[in-house]
């Protein structure tokens, strides 16, 4: 203790201080209704039950119910250490069970109104902490190929086996490994990997519960972090890490009946159903048209860049899932403002991905923020309510564009040389990286808009590559290949398209 300065045993004495007059949570998802972090600072509701979350995009939308509410602050000297500092502190039940463990064997303190006033004594020692908990994040420099990513797709579905023959750290680690080696000794120097498929997450998180990919059942935790096993494994390799969000598409209903009440999402489907969250075919998606939902979706993208050192984030095509009017009458009826409902839903995912960049750049401008739409231009304007003209012409939305590309040569309807030519023209800031996704997943199918080219020809990754680079010129920001299962397929036509492909990737 001798050797101690003033200043550690003040913050030694500070954080004694705020545990002592904290009561316990017996029931961690009480902590996770309550807490929220934002810049190192807790915040609490203002109203027992209400949920209000930090505006993390900076645009005046805090709490998860109609009225926002300004949130009141208590001081982050509460019992846990965030995982925002790369740490395996966190508490299990909100991350949706025992499995993971955290200093205090998954329990939390709330902050009692002696911590909200003690906070106010003891700023300067807040703000120390702060900085020491999220300076791993904030000053991470990211690993990001800018004019030459050659990227794979690892979905949910590639690391589903993975998931379940590997129970423990070391086994998932070393599975893990091995598809990153084999990654990068082809010639990737880039893993998007999806980290949140369906409403759940890959980690262990504030906002959603866990994956049932992850160990076969809704809400149920492993014994380690496999999100933080893939990042470091990533960089052991020099890959770049980009993590894959899906941004509305939420579980089936089996998986919502499933899903713990604890969680915003499974609230919603009880109390919301049809309204902030609806049923489109067999899943269920959040209606982007609330600020509350926007907001959890921005939280959660936050979240992941405060807990890792990923390189970039990443949302796939998944927007609005119809075009049918029923999907948010009641919505557009409140909100829609006048506006015809084609513009006020493109307003609405517009504000969403406007929000998400804002989000990341204020945690760490370094970051990247990326978006692969679909391939037809039209279905994303049309369909999807993707405002990719708006997008790729402004700053403040996206720092690259890899539109899934996935046509052949000779597709009756969109061949590659017309859409990536449509994309050149819509893509035309010249600050976004413009990244072709190429269809690995189509070889060997036997049609293909009326062409059997890819169960005939084995040169089509290898030329479309080609193509990028010469059609795009300074645009060119590399490719990426859908997904890690097809390129490296053991089948006789997957073979030889890899090795095609290898004469042009390294």
């Amino acid at each position: 203790m001798k050797n101690l300065g003033i200043k550690t045993i003040s913050i030694i004495l500070t954080a004694v201080t705020l545990f002592c007059s904290c009561a316990p949570v017996d029931d961690v998802a009480d902590y996770h209704d309550e807490l929220r972090q934002s810049d190192g600072v807790w915040y609490a509701p203002v109203v027992e039950g209400d949920e209000s979350y930090p505006d993390l995009a900076g645009d005046g939308e805090y709490s998860l119910t109609e009225t926002p509410d300004t949130p009141s602050k208590t001081s982050q000297e509460s019992a846990l250490q965030t995982a925002a500092s790369g740490g395996a502190s966190y508490p299990s039940a909100a991350s949706g069970g025992a499995g993971v463990s955290n200093k205090q064997n998954g329990t939390a303190a709330k902050p009692s109104s002696a911590s909200t006033a003690a906070s106010k004594t003891t700023a300067q020692t807040t703000t120390t902490t702060t900085t020491a908990t999220t300076a791993a994040t904030t000053a991470y420099t990211p690993t990001y190929f800018s004019s030459n990513t050659k990227a794979v797709w690892i979905s949910q579905w590639n690391l589903q086996s993975v998931f379940s023959k590997n129970k423990t750290k070391s086994s998932f680690e070393t599975a893990v490994k091995a598809m990153f080696k084999k990654a990068k000794d082809y010639g990737f120097n880039t893993v998007i990997v999806q980290l949140r498929p369906y409403g759940d997450a890959f980690y262990p998180s504030n906002y959603y519960p866990w994956s049932y990919f992850v160990t076969g059942t809704v809400d149920k935790a492993p014994s380690f972090d496999p999100t933080e096993v893939m990042v470091s494994a990533a960089h052991a390799y020099g890959l770049s890490f980009h993590g894959w969000l899906n941004p509305l598409r939420l579980g089936t209903t089996d998986k919502m009946n499933a899903t713990s009440s604890k969680w915003q999402t499974k609230k919603w489907y009880t109390n919301n159903k049809g309204d902030y969250v609806v049923q489109v075919g067999n899943y269920w998606y959040l209606n982007p048209a609330y600020a509350q939902t926007r907001q959890l979706i921005i939280n959660g993208a936050v979240e992941i860049m405060q807990k890792y050192k990923v390189d970039a984030l990443h949302i796939d095509d998944y927007f609005y899932p119809t075009t049918s009017a029923s999907f948010d009458a009641a919505a557009y009826k409140s909100l829609g403002g006048g506006k015809t409902l084609k513009a006020w839903r493109t307003d609405n995912i517009n504000r969403l991905v406007k929000g998400i960049y804002a989000a990341i750049k204020a945690k760490n401008s370094k970051i990247k923020f990326g978006i692969s739409p679909a391939g037809n231009i039209d279905n994303c304007i049309y369909d999807l309510y993707a405002d990719v003209t708006t997008w790729g012409k402004s700053s403040g939305y996206m720092d690259y564009c890899m539109p899934q590309i996935y046509y052949g040569y000779y597709h009756s309807s969109l061949d590659y040389l017309k859409c990536l030519n449509r994309w050149k023209t819509t893509v035309t800031n010249s600050s976004i990286q413009l990244i072709p996704g190429l269809a690995a997943y189509k070889i060997g199918y036997a049609t293909d808009g009326g062409s059997n080219e890819w169960s005939t020809d084995n040169t089509i990754l290898q030329r479309q590559v080609q193509d990028a680079k010469s059609v795009l010129g300074a645009r060119y920001g590399g490719f990426a290949i859908f997904d890690y299962d097809s390129i490296f397929s053991t089948a006789a036509l997957n073979s030889a398209q890899r090795s095609n492909l290898a004469k042009v990737i390294k």
